[in-house]
C-alpha cells in the first residue's frame, strides 16, 4: 500500500508539469511560435517603412488580440539590420497623463536606452515645470549718499595735507592709518554700498502650454537623431477614451509629422470609428456641416494601411490544440475540448490563451474536489472527466450573461436555455453535441451531502424530469431499505422542484413520478415535500392549470392526507369546480 509520503511525491510531480500559458505578446525570437501569416506581415511593413518617404503614417488593423503587438516585435527585429530607430508609445498606458510632455520623454527614453541619441541631451526644463530666471538691473546712484562719500574723503584729503604742511615726518605715519585701517576703509565701502544699489529681477517662464512650443522641442529631438528615418509605434490607441483617441490622432498629424518621421498606428479600426464618431458627430449636432464620415477620415489620415486577415478555421483548432497539450493535463488534449474554445473565440487568438488558463484553473479545483475524502464534494470524474462540457459551460458564463442567470436560477442546461441572442444560439447549435444530464456540479464544482448519500442520484433526476416511473421505481427499490438516504432524496425532490419551477412541464414530471413511485413503495416524504406540491397545485401559474391531469385518487390519498390543513381547501375547490363544468352538449363532467 503505498504511503502518504509517496502520494505527496506524486502530487507535486504532477504540479511541477502543469504548465499555464504566457498571455504576453510573442517575442522576436520565438518565430517558431508564430502563426498565421504574422511574418509575412512584419516583413510587408519592414519593406514600406524603408522604401516610404518621410513624413508617413502608416495602419496596422487588427482586433485586441489578434497579434499587432506580435507583429510589431517581429517587425523591430527585422529593421535593426536598417539602423532605423524604433520607439514605441502605449497610449492606453499613459492615458492619464499629459499627452504632448509624456510622449516627448518617452521618446527620448527610448532612444537614449538604444543608444540612438546623446545621454546628455536634455529636454527643455520647461517641459515639466515653470522656470524662474534671477538677474541684476542697472546701477543706480544715491545721490545725497555719494556726497557724503565725497565730503568724508575730502575731509581725509584736508587732513593729509595739513599734516604735509605742519608735521611731514608724520605723513607716512597717517596715510598708513588711512590705507590700512580696517574702521576706516569698512566705514568707506559701506559708504560706497550705500551710494550704488542695483536691483534684484526674477522671471517665471511658465511650462509649455502652446502644441507649437511641443513641436518645436520634438524638432529638436528629430535633428538630433544621426539615422535619415525614425520609426514611431502608436499602441493600445483603441482602448483608450473617446477623446483621448482623437486628441493624439490630432496630435500626430498637426504637429508631430516631421521629416524623418514614421508613425505606424497598431488600432482596431473599427473601434477608432466609434471613437471619431463619438467625438465629432456630438460636435455637429446642431450644424449644418456635411455629415461626418469615419471611413473618410481614416482614409485621408493614413497614407497606407495594412489589414490582419481573418483566420481560418483548421489553423485555430490546431493552433488551440498546441496549446492545450502545453498544459500537459491529459484530458485536455482533445479535438473535442479544442473545437467548443475555437468556436467561442475564432477571431482572438489571445482570447483562446486567456480562456484556457481559466479553464485549467476550475479544472485543478474540480479534480481537487473530486479526490477530496471531505464532504461537498463531487464524484470522482464527473468533472474532470467531461472537460468539453466544461469549457462550454466556462463560455457561456463569460460571454452570455443573461442566459448563464437563466443556467443559475433554474439549474438548466445551455441547450434548454431561452434566447433571442444570435451569437449563443449559434454556438449552442455548434456545440449541440457537448451536453451532459445535471449542471449543478458544474456551477458549484460540488455536491451537496444528501446527494452524495444517494447512489445514482443523477439517475433519479433524470427518471423524474423524464416521467420515467418504472425506472424511477427501480432506483428507489434500492434505497428504501434505509431510511437515511428516503429522507436524503426528499431534500433533493425538493430543490429539484425549486430549479424547475419555470419549467412547467418538467415540474409535472418530477411531482407525478414522484408520487407515483412512493405511492408504488409505500414510502412518504417529510411534510415540507407535501406543503411543497400543495404550493404548487394552489399556484393557477405553475402546476394549478395542470390539476386535471393528475389522477384524483393521487392527490387526495398522497398529498392531502399529508400536506398541511390550510392548503387542502384550495386544491378541493379547484377539482369541485373541474368536476363541474358542463361537458360539450350541456352535460355535466
Amino acid at each position: 500500500m503505498m504511503n502518504n509520503e509517496s502520494k505527496n511525491n506524486m502530487t507535486e510531480d504532477k504540479i511541477a508539469k502543469i504548465k499555464f500559458l504566457s498571455d504576453l505578446p510573442l517575442a522576436a525570437d520565438e518565430k517558431q511560435e508564430v502563426r498565421f501569416g504574422h511574418i509575412g506581415i512584419a516583413s510587408s511593413l519592414r519593406q514600406i517603412i524603408l522604401k516610404c518617404p518621410t513624413p508617413f503614417t502608416i495602419g496596422l488593423f487588427g482586433k485586441w488580440g489578434s497579434g499587432k503587438t506580435t507583429i510589431i516585435n517581429m517587425l523591430n527585429e527585422k529593421l535593426k539590420d536598417s539602423k532605423i530607430p524604433m520607439v514605441n508609445f502605449d497610449v492606453w498606458k499613459h492615458e492619464a497623463d499629459s499627452l504632448r510632455g509624456t510622449f516627448l520623454k518617452e521618446i527620448v527614453k527610448q532612444l537614449k536606452d538604444k543608444k540612438h541619441l546623446s545621454q546628455k541631451f536634455k529636454l527643455n526644463e520647461r517641459l515639466n515645470v515653470p522656470v524662474s530666471r534671477t538677474f541684476q538691473g542697472q546701477f543706480e546712484f544715491d545721490k545725497s549718499k555719494l556726497l557724503s562719500l565725497v565730503f568724508f574723503l575730502c575731509v581725509l584729503a584736508f587732513f593729509g595735507i595739513l599734516i604735509y604742511d605742519l608735521w611731514p615726518k608724520y605723513l607716512g605715519s597717517y596715510l598708513s592709518i588711512i590705507m590700512s585701517g580696517s574702521l576706516v576703509a569698512g566705514f568707506i565701502l559701506w559708504m560706497l554700498q550705500q551710494a550704488l544699489t542695483s536691483e534684484t529681477i526674477t522671471k517665471t517662464l511658465d511650462r509649455f502650454r502652446d502644441p507649437h512650443e511641443f513641436e518645436g522641442e520634438f524638432e529638436n529631438v528629430i535633428k538630433k537623431i544621426p539615422s535619415d528615418k525614425l520609426l514611431v509605434v502608436i499602441d493600445n490607441l483603441d482602448r483608450t477614451s473617446h477623446e483621448k483617441a482623437v486628441e493624439i490622432l490630432s496630435t500626430i498629424k498637426t504637429f508631430l509629422e516631421q521629416k524623418k518621421c514614421i508613425f505606424l498606428i497598431a488600432c482596431d479600426d473599427e473601434a477608432i470609428k466609434k471613437h471619431l464618431e463619438s467625438v465629432y458627430i456630438k460636435a455637429q449636432e446642431n450644424t449644418n456641416e456635411t455629415p461626418f464620415d469615419s471611413n473618410e477620415f481614416l482614409r485621408k489620415f493614413f497614407n497606407a494601411s495594412l489589414q490582419i486577415p481573418d483566420f481560418i478555421d483548421t489553423e485555430l483548432q490546431t493552433y488551440t490544440e498546441d496549446l492545450l497539450r502545453q498544459t500537459t493535463i491529459p484530458q485536455f488534449d482533445s479535438a473535442d475540448v479544442a473545437y467548443v474554445i475555437t468556436n467561442a473565440f475564432r477571431d482572438n487568438p489571445r482570447q483562446i490563451k486567456q480562456f484556457i488558463n481559466t479553464l485549467l484553473a476550475h479544472f485543478l479545483l474540480a479534480e481537487e474536489r473530486e479526490n477530496s475524502s471531505r464532504p461537498l464534494v463531487v464524484p470522482k470524474g464527473i468533472i474532470t472527466e467531461n472537460v468539453a462540457f466544461l469549457a462550454k459551460f466556462l463560455i457561456v458564463r463569460q460571454q452570455f450573461s443573461p442566459e448563464y442567470q437563466q443556467i443559475q436560477e433554474s439549474y438548466l442546461i445551455p441547450d434548454e436555455v431561452e434566447s433571442k441572442n444570435k451569437k449563443f444560439k449559434d454556438f449552442l447549435r455548434a456545440t449541440r453535441l457537448i451536453t451532459v444530464s445535471n449542471i449543478r456540479p458544474f456551477i458549484y464544482l460540488k455536491q451537496s451531502k444528501e446527494e452524495l448519500s444517494i447512489p445514482g442520484v443523477t439517475e433519479i433526476e433524470l427518471a423524474l424530469v423524464d416521467n420515467n416511473v418504472e425506472s424511477l421505481k427501480e432506483k428507489i427499490e434500492l434505497l428504501k431499505a434505509n431510511p437515511e438516504q428516503i429522507r436524503n432524496l426528499g431534500r433533493c425532490i425538493n430543490s429539484l422542484i425549486d430549479r424547475n419551477k419555470n419549467i412547467r412541464i418538467a415540474l409535472f414530471n418530477i411531482v407525478t413520478s414522484s408520487l407515483i413511485a412512493l405511492k408504488h413503495h409505500n414510502l412518504e416524504f417529510d411534510q415540507h415535500y407535501y406543503d411543497k406540491v400543495a404550493d404548487l397545485l394552489n399556484d393557477d401559474n405553475i402546476l394549478g392549470a395542470e390539476l386535471q391531469r393528475f389522477g384524483p385518487s393521487l392527490i387526495f390519498n398522497e398529498v392531502l392526507r399529508r400536506c398541511n390543513k390550510s392548503d387542502r381547501g384550495g386544491i378541493i375547490e379547484r377539482y369541485i369546480n373541474i368536476f363541474s363544468k358542463p361537458q360539450e352538449g350541456g352535460e355535466q363532467k
